[in-house]
C-alpha cells in the first residue's frame, strides 16, 4: 500500500483477462472424481466444522462440481434467479462479475472497488477532499472525475464477509491511494466498469449455490470472445453471499475444429487457442483468443489491408499456423545467424533508415536463448536526448559534422566497455551461416499459392 503523497493520480484500468470453462467431454471423468472426492471431503468438514467453514477448504472446481453433481442439490425457482439478478445489479456484488476467478485469492479487488462496492463513505468532510486533492497535486478548478472514497475499517470487514480475504493481501491490491491520515482509499474516475446479467439457472445445495448468468451487452450481437456467459458459485454467509469463483465460458460459440492446447509462457498447464468464426454479409469478422488458467492472455488481429490499403477483417478461418507473415523476421530482424559448433547466435538490426542500428550476440544454456553481448550504435548525434533522430539532427550539415556514438553493455554486469567490444571483436571472427529455411520468397510464395 503506497501513501498517497507518494502517488500521482492513474488513469482507469482495463485488460479484459477472462476465465475458461472446462470442456465438458475432456473433463467428464475428472469431474465425476473430485465430485466424489468432494462429497467425502463436505462430509469429513462438516464433521468437524461449520458448512461454510467445510466449503471454505475445498476448491472452486471442486465445490461447484459438488453442487452440479449433487442428486441432493435443487433448481432454482424463478423468484430466486430474479433475486440473484437483482442481487449482481447492485454496487456490492456487481465488480465480482468484471474479472473471472478460479478461487477467492483471484479476484482482482480494483475492479469490485472501481465502483465503490457499496461501501463508499458518505461522511467525505470538504476539508478531507482537499487534503485528497492536495496530496494528488490536483489544482483548484480542475476536473478529474469523480471522487471514491472507502475507509479502510470498511474494506477490511467487506473482504472478509464476501470472500473471506485477509485484509493484510488485499489492501496493496486495490489500486487506490491511501491517506494514512484518514485510513482512507481515494480514487478518481469519470467511467464504469458496470456489468450487466440476467441468472438464467442455478442450483443449490444447502448454502451453496451455483449460478449460470448470461452477459445482457450483447444479447443482439453475441460476443462471446470479449464478454461470454459466466458460472459464479458462491456460499450464503449470514446477511451476505461469500464469492467462491467466477468462471468464463469462452468455448461457446466458437469453431471446435479450429481451437486447441497450445504451450502459453508462464503457465504449467496449457493454454487454448480458441477460434470463433465470422458471419459474410453483417460485418462480422472471425476472432481468435488464447487463453490460459482460465484467462484471456491475448488476441491475436485477424485483421488485412487490401491492394487499395483499405482494412478488412477475415470472416471464415481456414487454418491457423505459426509463420512471418510480413515477412520482416522475427522482431523485425531480416536475418539471423549462427556460427556452427560455437554456441553463438547474431544478427543486427537497423532503424530510422540506418541512424540507429544494433549488433546482437546470444547463446543457448540450459535450452534457453540469452543475450550475452549488445552494441549499439547511433550515426548521428543526438542533440536533444530524446533516443531517436529528429529532422533537425539528420540534415546533410548536421550528419557531416555528427561524431555518433557506440556503447556496449552484457548479460554480465561486471564486463567494462572495453572488454564487451574485445569479446565482440573476438567473436565477430567465427564463420557464421545464416538461419533459414529451404525456400527463398519466391519459392515460399508458389508453395502457398498451392493450397
Amino acid at each position: 500500500m503506497m501513501k498517497l503523497k507518494e502517488m500521482k493520480f492513474k488513469g482507469t484500468f482495463r485488460d479484459y483477462q477472462q476465465n475458461v470453462i472446462d470442456n465438458a467431454k475432456e473433463y467428464d471423468m475428472r469431474k465425476r472424481f473430485l465430485t466424489m472426492l468432494s462429497l467425502f471431503m463436505v462430509g469429513a468438514l462438516v464433521a468437524c466444522g461449520s458448512k461454510d467453514e467445510a466449503a471454505e477448504e475445498i476448491s472452486g472446481e471442486a465445490l461447484t462440481a459438488t453442487v452440479e453433481e449433487s442428486e441432493d442439490a435443487a433448481d432454482l425457482t424463478q423468484e430466486e434467479l430474479d433475486a440473484f439478478t437483482e442481487l449482481f445489479d447492485t454496487s456490492e456484488y456487481d465488480g465480482f462479475l468484471v474479472r473471472p476467478f478460479n478461487s477467492v485469492d483471484e479476484i482482482e479487488w480494483g475492479e469490485v472497488f472501481y465502483n465503490g462496492a457499496g461501501i463508499e463513505a458518505t461522511d467525505v468532510t470538504e476539508e478531507e477532499r482537499e487534503a485528497c486533492y492536495k496530496a494528488m497535486g490536483i489544482g483548484d478548478g480542475e476536473e478529474f472525475g469523480d471522487l471514491v472514497v472507502l475507509r479502510a475499517a470498511d474494506v477490511k470487514k467487506f473482504v472478509e464477509e464476501h470472500a473471506g480475504a485477509d485484509y493484510e493481501d488485499v489492501k496493496n491490491t486495490i489500486y487506490a491511494d491511501y491517506l494514512e491520515e484518514y485510513d482512507s482509499f481515494y480514487s478518481l474516475h469519470g467511467d464504469t466498469n458496470w456489468m450487466s446479467f440476467t441468472c438464467k439457472s442455478g442450483k443449490k445445495l444447502d448454502d451453496t449455490y451455483v449460478l449460470q448468468l448470461s452477459n445482457d451487452s450483447y444479447v443482439d450481437e453475441p460476443n462471446n470472445w470479449e464478454y461470454p456467459d459466466i458460472e459464479v458459485t458462491l456460499i450464503k454467509n449470514g446477511d451476505v453471499y461469500k464469492m467462491v469463483s467466477n468462471v468464463w465460458a469462452w468455448e461457446v460459440g466458437n469453431d471446435p475444429s479450429q481451437t486447441f492446447d497450445i504451450n502459453v509462457p508462464g503457465h504449467d498447464t496449457p493454454g487454448r487457442l480458441i477460434t470463433y468464426q465470422g458471419t459474410a454479409g453483417d460485418g462480422n469478422g472471425a476472432h481468435i483468443i488464447i487463453t490460459a488458467d482460465g484467462k484471456r492472455v491475448d488476441w491475436l488481429g485477424t485483421w488485412y489491408w487490401d491492394n487499395d490499403n483499405m482494412a478488412g477483417d477475415f470472416v471464415t478461418i481456414d487454418a491457423i499456423g505459426i509463420f512471418d507473415y510480413t515477412a520482416d523476421g522475427a522482431g523485425g530482424i531480416g536475418e539471423y545467424e549462427y556460427a556452427p559448433r560455437k554456441n553463438c547466435i547474431r544478427y543486427y538490426n537497423s532503424d530510422y533508415a540506418g541512424y540507429v542500428g544494433n549488433l546482437n550476440f546470444l547463446s543457448i544454456h540450459d535450452d534457453k536463448i540469452q543475450m550475452d553481448y549488445y552494441c549499439a550504435t547511433d550515426n548521428y548525434d543526438d542533440l536533444n536526448g530524446n533516443g531517436y533522430p529528429d529532422e533537425d539532427e539528420t540534415t546533410e550539415e548536421a550528419l557531416a559534422n555528427a561524431k555518433g556514438s557506440v556503447s556496449y553493455s552484457a548479460g554480465d554486469k561486471s564486463l567494462s566497455q572495453s572488454e564487451i567490444e574485445k569479446r565482440i571483436d573476438e567473436l565477430q571472427k567465427n564463420e557464421f551461416e545464416s538461419l533459414g529455411g529451404k525456400y527463398d520468397s519466391v519459392e515460399f510464395y508458389s508453395v502457398i499459392d498451392k493450397f
